[in-house]
């Protein structure tokens, strides 16, 4: 199976914008015979939307090009980041979500698990939790998916907070071949370095590969490096996406041997750093 990481810079609010930028990389990735593709957390909006998540004109619009980008997955899988509402009744009326999709339907949908409330983030102000954790089994092979913090668990720079829920554990517990997380983590000058350091330990003590798809750009006052990975069981590092601008890299994962292989990828036409 051959997966890309798109690492993109999405602009927050500009919810057209984003979503061209998603569906020309997807058709790009279709014509490279892609089997996967797959885009940082809140793609769509862009990270964080703060209080624009509030307003029922920017969430219709939200679903509105969700469907689209889902409509443009014909002959290719596709992993983003996106707004979905919390139809219970119960709660915050949205959630944090991985959409999976492929050939114009959503596969399934994974909510994010764990929302920071620390340093820049204040995501329980806006989202309801998770708290059903699963996997996502596409053509043969088992995704364990989760959201940003959700990786990170109580392995930050600084703690913060501390979680009673660990999902990539859980996920694994119910036998993930590969677990994918995506990402908007903000940049501070010791994260390229802690960011891979938390992976591979991860992989290594989860005794799978991991695939983390990390936003780039500046939004607010806050920098996202991108630097996204991917890493095999072992810690080896399989493929690294370039720091401060859009990028993407092709990996090839073998489901039988559980192991990903560097495949050459295409850097994104007008990067910008």
């Amino acid at each position: 199976m051959n997966i890309r990481l798109a690492q993109l810079n999405p602009t927050i609010g500009d919810i057209e914008g984003n979503t061209q930028k998603v569906i020309a990389s997807i058709d790009e990735a279709r014509q490279d015979e892609v089997d996967f593709i797959v885009f940082p957390e809140l793609i769509i909006c862009g990270y964080p939307p703060l209080d624009l998540l509030e307003r029922d004109d920017f969430l219709a619009l939200c679903y509105e090009k969700t469907e689209e980008i889902v409509a443009a997955s014909s002959g290719i899988g596709i992993i983003f980041g996106a707004i979905t509402p919390n139809e219970s009744g119960m709660g915050r009326r949205i959630f944090n979500s991985a959409i999976v999709a492929k050939n114009g339907i959503v596969i399934d949908t994974v909510h994010k698990t764990l929302l920071p409330t620390y340093d820049v983030f204040d995501d329980l102000r806006y989202f309801e939790p998770n708290t059903v954790c699963k996997n996502v089994e596409i053509d043969g092979v088992t995704f364990g998916i989760t959201v940003c913090e959700d990786i990170w668990y109580n392995d930050n720079e600084r703690q913060y907070h501390y979680y009673d829920i660990n999902p990539c554990q859980e996920q694994v517990n119910l036998g993930a071949d590969l677990l994918i997380n995506i990402s908007a983590s903000p940049y501070t000058k010791t994260k390229p370095i802690s960011r891979s350091g938390m992976l591979r330990r991860h992989a290594q003590n989860y005794g799978v590969p991991i695939i983390y798809c990390n936003q780039v750009g500046a939004n607010t006052e806050v920098i996202f490096d991108g630097d996204s990975l991917a890493i095999n069981p072992d810690g080896e590092l399989v493929g690294r996406a370039n720091q401060l601008e859009e990028d993407q890299f092709d990996v090839e994962f073998n489901v039988h041997s559980k192991l990903l292989e560097s495949n050459k990828g295409t850097k994104l036409e007008g990067a910008v750093g």
